[in-house]
């Protein structure tokens, strides 16, 4: 992924439920090979981009969820979760089916970079408990390293047994 990252033209990835700076995509692959410093730097590189997107656009759920995930690599755990927050709550999955998952799929990520284990397999539960394909299944949860930190958690693992 590192070097995928290194030889883009990109500086940012862009869909209807994302906005992934590539600067917040380094955080991303650095917390998976735990160098945290290097994580913490990018994250910082992109806070303040993703915070005045947010002040431009703050009824855009999807530089909430950026935010949020900056913050949670930062450490900054009260921020990342209430950013999660704002952006389920602006796209509602009871409002759009398709997009609202990616924002629960989203605080689940900030959920396990924080360190709050309980909270993000309650988001995972959810999002196959409504059969959000289009973002998560078993296989994927098996293998994705975003997930690493929840593998040994009982219930994580239950979770996978369970939804076989």
């Amino acid at each position: 992924m590192l070097r995928r990252l290194g030889s883009s033209s990109y500086d940012s990835f862009v869909a209807s439920s994302i906005y992934i700076p590539v600067d917040l995509a380094y955080a991303s692959a650095y917390f998976a090979i735990k160098e945290v410093s290097l994580m913490k730097n990018h994250a910082e590189s992109v806070r303040l981009v993703l915070e005045k997107a947010m002040v431009e656009r703050p009824t855009d759920p999807r530089f909430h969820a950026a935010t949020g995930l900056a913050y949670a690599y930062l450490g900054r755990e009260e921020e990342a979760i209430r950013e999660g927050n704002r952006a389920v709550q602006i796209c509602p999955v009871s409002r759009d089916a398709l997009d609202g998952p990616q924002y629960i799929w989203n605080l689940a990520i900030i959920y396990t970079v924080i360190g709050e284990y309980e909270e993000a397999i309650g988001q995972l539960e959810y999002l196959l408990s409504i059969h959000a394909g289009h973002l998560i299944s078993v296989p994927l949860l098996r293998i994705d390293t975003m997930w690493e930190p929840l593998r040994k958690h009982p219930r994580f693992q239950r979770l996978i047994q369970k939804n076989k």
